[in-house]
């Protein structure tokens, strides 16, 4: 097979991928927005220093919900550039390495909504005895 042949093999497959990649992202994005809102109530959730997800449309810089990462390089530093965009967007290196990222982080986030579920079913629970002491 010669190289041009090749190279078309290779990029059709990673073109693929992406968008398989790209439309998972986006379930997971339109899924966990909603439960980030009403869990934690608050609409930016940092990733890490890079990568952030915003779990409501933001008005003043037309930023949707989404995962999204800020520009890290010397020259955007240096310049103070708010060079802002969505993951779904990035192509290569930098968009596999901020899936990779990004998954951890949620297996994380989903444990640490599970143990904030137990302790305010505790917390309920005494707001209940503490109410119905009151009441009767």
């Amino acid at each position: 097979m010669d190289i041009v042949a090749r190279l078309e093999q290779l990029t059709e497959a990673e073109k693929k991928r992406r968008e398989k990649a790209i439309e998972l992202l986006v379930e997971l994005e339109e899924t966990l927005a909603d439960y980030l809102n009403e869990i934690q109530g608050c609409t930016t959730h940092g990733v890490n220093d890079h990568l952030y997800f915003r779990s409501e449309y933001r008005e003043r810089d037309g930023e949707r919900i989404g995962f999204h990462y800020k520009d890290r390089s010397e020259e955007a530093y240096f310049y103070e550039l708010n060079s802002i965009g969505e993951v779904a967007e990035m192509k290569g290196p930098k968009f596999w390495n901020a899936i990779q990222e990004i998954i951890p982080w949620l297996k994380e986030k989903v444990e640490k909504m599970e143990k904030a579920q137990e302790s305010r079913e505790k917390v309920l629970s005494e707001l209940e005895k503490v109410a119905n002491h009151i009441v009767v």
